[in-house]
């Protein structure tokens, strides 16, 4: 193929915002957006490539995988057997045990589904995952198990519909990414099949490059295509909030805008020249090495930080890693890229022993649990009362039973849908019926047994991980809130709606809360809604380190811009400063009582003592019918 220093400076455009999002830069937002380049520019490359050898009669599978593992895996394995040590070191049990789980998966590329099953890839944990990232190689890698063979066939048997195939191969995919966006958006970000299509548009611009009938554009038709591509991708990489509905109709921006440049970027117009720079270009050759190293060191940085990283350290980190990347490039990936170097014989064998060796340690590592004998007895103390006041909680918040947690009492929302009934609780017959239903996820839950701590009985309908937006409810929360919608609509008695969630700032935009308040004003009920509480920062770290935990206001804050909630009040709704009520009037927010009992199981669920201490707080506002 003929070098186009253009494709290497688009890496570089898709690599940097994803390392400055990854960062924490509120300006790179959309950064994520840097995947779906990386998508197109796979594609593309990869399928010239077939499409060359292809031509010349010399295409070969076991060439082709050779190739993927020489590009892939050294570079890969360097960064996880530098994260082993650190891993053992600063880690938590669960978080170990987690890690694990990834050490399994990654050098299987199947970690896109493991993390789909483990995490959101914009929830609140996912900063604190070394290896969260290998999600989109183990994405390429399942999609290149089928698509040479595919096309070597088709080429060999059928060529004239090749493309039609692939075509209608885009769509399928497309499609199926825009029906499984409105049943569970965070686990269709990891989903290879709602992926393909963004890999399949780079292929196509393969096809159409290499085809007899592909005539270049005239100069300024391209110098207009190429700008209009990078305004996209530009667009993307600032204009997109953090949000999981992601691939979706706005993944064309990214996707076609690098589909737009690679067909249209040359150095006779300026994106092309831009993009051809020496930065750029030195920038996209390490782009491979500096998106591995990234994740990992910013991940470490954050579980070693009590206090939270400042902008100066993750950018220094940012930096850091391109410094990495350069010494990984030029030592490990460039050599083993070359087969006059190593025998593919011995890369292949070197790669089964090292995912052996991966999958084994990791299998070793979660049997163990994370090792939780790493720590002192003080450990161990604690993990016992954390169950403890679990247990506690459990059965004040009525988990399972008015509270849906697939890990708790009932694994089927059909079956907990089906016998939900929280009007009554026949095992407290002492509590007082108030006219108030508390919807939202775990923190609702706290609500609920904040007040049914102090005597009183709200009615409960809340899920793991449920938002009260409409926009971010998904399938399973959606089904919950239409029978909680039904319920009110039918018992005049509850008069009040309570709306609590532990809210990220993409929902609390005007047009989330509008809906949120649309969508909760059907019933014609009251509503109050409850900032979310004051979090600590890292609470079990710091406790196993014997330190006091910092308080976190960024979930608070988010809920209490003036923004939202001069237009909670505007529409009528009741806001409860929930900051006020959990710390009192000194300013300070204890996590502890005067006689050392822990306000919160985890640094933002309450324990029982916490949920008296605040529901106390919280019936004196007047706020919640009594």
């Amino acid at each position: 193929m003929k070098y186009r220093r253009e494709i290497d400076g688009l890496r570089a455009v898709a690599v940097l915002p994803v390392i400055l999002f990854h960062a924490g830069f509120s300006i790179f937002s959309g950064g994520f957006a840097g995947v779906d380049i990386f998508f197109v520019i796979s594609g593309f490359l990869i399928t010239s490539i077939i499409i060359q050898d292809l031509k010349e009669g010399r295409f070969s599978l076991t060439v082709f995988y050779q190739r993927r593992i020489r590009r892939i895996l050294p570079a890969l394995f360097l960064v996880i057997v530098v994260c082993l040590p650190f891993s053992w070191l600063v880690m938590l049990p669960r978080e170990l045990k987690d890690f694990s789980g990834s050490l399994v998966t990654v050098p299987l590329f199947i970690s896109n589904y493991y993390f789909r099953k483990d995490t959101g890839y914009f929830a609140a944990d996912a900063d604190e995952k070394p290896l969260l990232h290998t999600w989109s190689l183990a994405v390429e890698e399942q999609y290149y198990l089928l698509f040479p063979a595919m096309v070597w066939v088709l080429w060999r048997y059928c060529r004239r519909l090749l493309v039609p195939i692939l075509l209608t191969s885009v769509a399928a995919s497309f499609a199926y990414a825009l029906r499984e966006l409105e049943i569970d958006e965070e686990k269709l970000f990891f989903d290879t099949r709602g992926r393909a299509w963004e890999i399949l548009v780079g292929a196509l611009m393969a096809f159409w490059v290499s085809s007899s009938r592909y005539r270049p554009l005239p100069k300024l038709a391209n110098q207009i295509v190429a700008a209009l591509g990078l305004s996209a991708i530009i667009y993307a990489i600032i204009g997109f909030d953090e949000s999981p509905r992601f691939p979706s109709v706005d993944t064309l921006f990214p996707t076609l805008g690098a589909a737009a440049i690679i067909l249209t970027a040359s150095p006779d117009n300026l994106v092309g020249r831009l993009l051809g720079n020496r930065f750029f270009v030195g920038i996209g050759l390490i782009s491979y090495s500096a998106y591995l190293w990234h994740q990992p060191l910013l991940a470490f940085a954050r579980i070693q930080s009590l206090d939270g990283l400042s902008a100066l350290s993750r950018f220094t980190i940012c930096v850091a890693s391109l410094g990495l990347a350069y010494l990984s490039w030029k030592f490990v990936e460039t050599p083993l890229r070359r087969p006059d170097r190593v025998r593919a014989s011995a890369l292949c064998w070197g790669a089964a022993t090292l995912s052996l060796a991966c999958v084994s340690l990791g299998v070793v590592g979660s049997i163990n649990k994370g090792f939780p004998r790493r720590f002192d007895q003080s450990y161990a103390d604690f993990r016992q009362k954390f169950r403890e006041e679990q247990k506690r909680r459990a059965v004040s918040a009525r988990l399972g039973y008015c509270h849906f947690n697939s890990k708790v009492g009932r694994t089927s929302i059909d079956e907990f849908l089906s016998s939900w009934s929280c009007a009554e609780d026949p095992s407290n017959p002492t509590l007082k019926k108030i006219p108030a239903i508390v919807v939202g996820d775990s923190h609702a839950a706290d609500v609920t047994m904040s007040l049914r701590e102090n005597g009183y009985l709200p009615v409960n309908m809340s899920g793991n991980g449920c938002s009260v937006i409409p926009y971010f409810m998904g399938k399973r929360c959606g089904r919950q809130f239409a029978l909680v919608r039904k319920f009110a609509g039918e018992n005049p008695f509850y008069t009040t709606i309570i709306l609590a969630n532990r809210f990220t700032r993409n929902e609390t935009s005007k047009k989330a809360i509008t809906a949120m308040i649309d969508y909760w004003s059907a019933p014609g009920r009251d509503l109050v809604f409850i900032a979310s509480i004051p979090e600590f920062h890292e609470y079990e770290r710091a406790m196993v380190r014997k330190r006091k935990p910092s308080v976190d206001l960024t979930k608070y804050e988010v809920t209490t811009q003036p923004a939202v909630t001069e237009l909670l009040a505007s529409r009528g709704v009741k806001v409860i400063d929930s900051k006020a009520l959990f710390c009192g009037t000194s300013g300070s927010c204890p996590s502890h009582t005067d006689k050392g009992e822990p306000l919160t199981v985890d640094g933002h669920h309450l324990t029982t003592t916490g949920a008296r201490i605040f529901g106390e707080r919280l019936l004196q506002t007047g706020r919640i019918p009594h």
